[in-house]
């Protein structure tokens, strides 16, 4: 089957990074278990075209798609009082405006608005989307959303928003031109879509592999954002920047207007950050190497802290297994589950002292590491320490 670029649809896409044959990220396995593991080849690349960065080698959805229903990923929302204040101010808009939400996590913006006097607010839900398996992620809503079809189902029950929210959703789309031209459907007229998406410069820039994962189809700049904008015909009407460490937020307000012309822009900033992020790739693998050989050769028992997909492409990709002992996760559900890929144990941090580990690599993000470290401060009071998987420079 053909894989086309998942914002002008061309078929000439270019691989930069092949990643192996990979299994999927959220395909923990049970204690013992027999079952073969699924394996898929995973590159990135970039449309010869448009130039935007994809992934070229990608995985079915029906891989993608989660075996556990306590699966969850959550986003930073530093940011979302603010940003719901400068919705609040654009034109045209008053508490009197319908706010709909097309998944879980528009819920917490929902909340603001709500708190702010809109009265008006609602979120599609799972249940009136076509029927899908029990247990489904953004790899099946964006898919059901991308659907016209669905849309027009949508727009009878929910009506037409004044403002759609899309946070965190369009870098998950197949396609993401068709996501977004079917979305349309479900604005009123002159009303605003508000696109939030990760900017993925920082990662290509810094090396940061493990980052690469096969839900994630499209690597967006704010260049290639608004290449794709112009594909759809809309007009960006505000631009919004929030910094965090690992990766910023971006937010594009959308407005869609018949009399837009659709624009068949290129956007090529990116590819240079994207060659030399392919060529540090063996680079990085060395350094790792180097590092933790160094420090099992002086005794010392090493674990990865976090057991989500970040800890798993780490781990993976830079052929980590023979270094670690384990995965320290206090997640109730991951626990005596192991790592898909490496098959490594996933542990409680109560066997920190057990095993005897003095070092850990750290994938948690820099909010979740604050709490780690306040709950395990014995710990690192008694010489333990992390070693950050992802330094922020």
């Amino acid at each position: 089957m053909t894989v086309c670029c998942t914002v002008c649809e061309g078929s000439s896409l270019q691989r930069s990074l092949d990643l192996g044959r990979q299994p999927p990220s959220n395909r923990f396995f049970l204690l013992g278990s027999k079952n073969e593991e699924e394996r898929y080849s995973l590159s990135l690349g970039y449309c010869d075209d448009c130039g935007t960065v994809q992934l070229v080698d990608r995985m079915p959805i029906e891989a993608i798609r989660p075996r556990f229903d306590w699966l969850a990923n959550s986003e930073p929302e530093g940011h979302l009082d603010d940003l719901t204040g400068k919705l609040m101010a654009l034109p045209g808009i008053s508490t009197d405006a319908y706010i709909l939400g097309t998944c879980y996590k528009d819920q917490s913006t929902l909340d603001r608005f709500s708190q702010r006097g809109f009265s008006q607010v609602a979120s599609v839900k799972p249940v009136d989307l076509p029927a899908s398996p029990s247990t489904f992620g953004l790899e099946t809503l964006q898919h059901s959303l991308s659907d016209s079809t669905v849309i027009d189902t949508l727009r009878d029950q929910y009506g037409a928003a004044d403002i759609l929210l899309v946070r965190h959703m369009v870098e998950h789309a197949e396609s993401a031109a068709r996501f977004l031209s079917a979305l349309r459907g479900l604005l009123a007229p002159g009303g605003y879509m508000v696109i939030e998406f990760p900017d993925n410069e920082r990662i290509l820039r810094q090396s940061h592999h493990a980052f690469i994962w096969e839900e994630h189809f499209s690597y967006f700049t704010e260049s290639s954002f608004r290449t794709l904008a112009n594909r759809v015909g809309a007009t960006v009407v505000r631009f919004e920047r929030y910094h965090y460490p690992f990766e910023d937020a971006l937010v594009a307000v959308l407005r869609f207007d018949s009399s837009v012309p659709v624009i068949g822009e290129s956007s090529r900033g990116a590819l240079d950050d994207l060659q030399a992020f392919a060529d540090s790739y063996p680079v990085e693998m060395t350094r790792w190497h180097t590092t933790l050989s160094s420090l099992r050769s002086s005794g010392e028992a090493l674990a990865v802290f976090g057991a989500g997909h970040l800890a798993v492409k780490l781990i993976n990709y830079m052929d980590l297994t023979p270094f670690i002992d384990c995965v320290i996760d206090d997640h109730p559900k991951k626990m005596g589950l192991r790592m898909p890929g490496s098959h490594l144990p996933i542990v409680p941090s109560s066997e920190l002292a057990t095993r005897n580990i003095r070092t850990c690599i750290s994938t948690l993000s820099p909010e979740s590491e604050v709490r780690v470290r306040q709950n395990l401060a014995d710990y690192f009071k008694t010489g333990g320490r992390f070693i950050p998987a992802f330094p922020v420079t």
